[in-house]
């Protein structure tokens, strides 16, 4: 994308707009970067997104949704070896964790294969007993334990009956347990978006990965959220996510993208934005 930008920069050729690059940080975590540069107005004048990802090229149309969460459990202190003068936390979370890997399950054979964004999922991705400022120690059974959880979406499901779910499970947990004490806390929400494949960004995508790779696109969705979650859900900005590199290594050891892979974008990004800002394309322009 920044080899695309600068090539436009040099080029004396008349366009009917202007390319930005979004160069925004904490992608990974809250998505800070993306919710400033919509906050702060830079994404006022934007007509549509190239979104690059891990795709393998393919040109995905949609995204899922998610939910972030925190399960607070609290119990009471006691010494290792007299467990019962207190109330293990760790069980109870424990018992969430495996009630909400259930609850998945359910989801998955209720909602299907979406043909884009796959699964549903509801993930425990951080577990920690005692909860970060209090000190571990072997023997010492904690007063509290925390998991943190990564929901993804798609559009079969609804977000608040998803909350309304979890919270459920928090409840029926409970009645049968009298020191179960527990909470869930819900930090993030990232709807399910997308467009469909006659969207302008999309069509003059797919004209470009067939003149540079000589094939017809694969048609995919993202098994996550991006920045252009944001754009589309916040500003209606349609986006495209689409990029070199192996779709299942994310977050692994060892990511890597194919060189080849990386000239073949290159030159699909730049076919695309230029046919996209080529004053002889109609329809390309929002009318907002």
């Amino acid at each position: 994308a920044l080899l695309v930008a600068k090539a436009f920069r040099n080029t004396d050729q008349a366009w009917t707009g202007k390319i930005k690059l979004g160069l925004v940080c904490d992608e990974e975590g809250m998505m800070i970067g993306i919710k400033h540069f919509i906050t702060s107005g830079h994404a006022d004048e934007v007509d549509a997104c190239l979104v690059p990802e891990p795709e393998e090229n393919n040109l995905c149309i949609s995204m899922k949704g998610a939910i972030r969460a925190i399960v607070r459990v609290h119990g009471k202190m006691a010494h290792g070896a007299m467990p019962l003068s207190g109330i293990n936390p760790n069980t109870r979370l424990a018992r969430i964790i495996l009630a909400f890997e259930a609850y998945e399950a359910e989801e998955k054979k209720r909602c299907g294969k979406d043909p884009f964004l796959g699964l549903p999922s509801v993930t425990f991705t951080i577990v920690q007993s005692p909860p970060p400022g209090s000190p571990a120690q072997l023997n010492v059974m904690p007063a509290e334990a925390v998991g943190y959880i990564d929901i993804r979406t798609t559009l079969a499901q609804n977000h608040d009956k998803v909350r309304e779910d979890l919270r459920r499970i928090l409840i029926d947990l409970a009645k049968g347990d009298p020191d179960f004490k527990a909470e869930i806390e819900f930090i993030e929400d990232r709807p399910v978006v997308g467009i469909e494949k006659d969207e302008p960004i999309a069509t003059i995508s797919a004209k470009a990965y067939r003149d540079i790779v000589g094939r017809e696109p694969i048609w995919n969705g993202v098994p996550g959220a991006t920045d252009g979650t944001f754009l589309s859900a916040w500003k209606g900005i349609p986006c495209l996510v689409n990029g070199p590199g192996n779709r299942l290594i994310p977050h692994q050891k060892n990511e890597y993208v194919e060189v080849e892979e990386l000239y073949e974008c290159a030159k699909i990004y730049a076919l695309t934005a230029s046919r996209y800002l080529d004053p002889e394309s109609p329809g390309t322009r929002r009318q907002s």
